[in-house]
């Protein structure tokens, strides 16, 4: 969680990297060990593709697919506690013009 949040140079290879491994996990057993890493990484990830990119930032493409192949496995209650902040966060008044964008121009 702290490189993808800190290197952003390598942020694409790890999201890519952790969209694999996930893909690749044959059993529910597998899927639910790694769901339970959803509660640390979805956050760290959302926050990321709130936040608004830089010019030198890479395409977040990755963190958008990353935040959705652990959403495909995470337990519901993660997902549940996990759609109310967005939607709280989406009701927030005082938004940058960037979250707006992302969450009313999509």
């Amino acid at each position: 969680g702290t490189l993808i949040s800190q290197r952003s140079e390598i942020r694409n290879i790890l999201c890519t990297s952790i969209i694999s491994l996930i893909e690749t996990c044959q059993t529910d057993d597998q899927k639910i060990e790694l769901g339970r890493f959803a509660k640390n990484f979805l956050p760290i990830l959302f926050n990321i593709f709130l936040t608004e990119p830089k010019p030198e930032d890479p395409s977040q493409k990755p963190i958008i697919d990353c935040i959705g192949s652990y959403l495909s496995i995470c337990p519901q209650d993660t997902l549940h506690l996990f759609f109310e902040k967005i939607l709280a966060k989406s009701r927030e008044e005082v938004m940058t013009d960037h979250v707006k964008k992302l969450f009313w121009n999509s």
